[in-house]
């Protein structure tokens, strides 16, 4: 077993509403080496506007957790 190698510690997925009629969704991985304990986090974000869904790539579109904290509160 290599020394450098991560593994996968655990992932974090969620879409918030960002901005008038647009989703952004967000999948955060947290990645471990078992060996020198270092940790690392790699992320992917996927911004959409109403309606068009259909274009989210396949990791994207099995999310379901919304992340209201993260949502203005500005009145449009």
């Amino acid at each position: 077993m290599s020394k450098d190698r991560f593994e996968i510690e655990k992932v974090d997925r969620y879409y918030f509403f960002d901005g008038r009629n647009s989703k952004r969704y967000v999948e955060t991985t947290f990645w471990y080496n078992p060996y020198t304990l270092e940790r690392k986090e790699t992320q992917r974000n996927e911004f959409i506007t109403a309606g068009s869904e259909y274009k989210l790539p396949e990791w994207a579109r099995s999310i379901s957790l919304r992340r209201k904290d993260l949502e203005s509160d500005r009145i449009y």
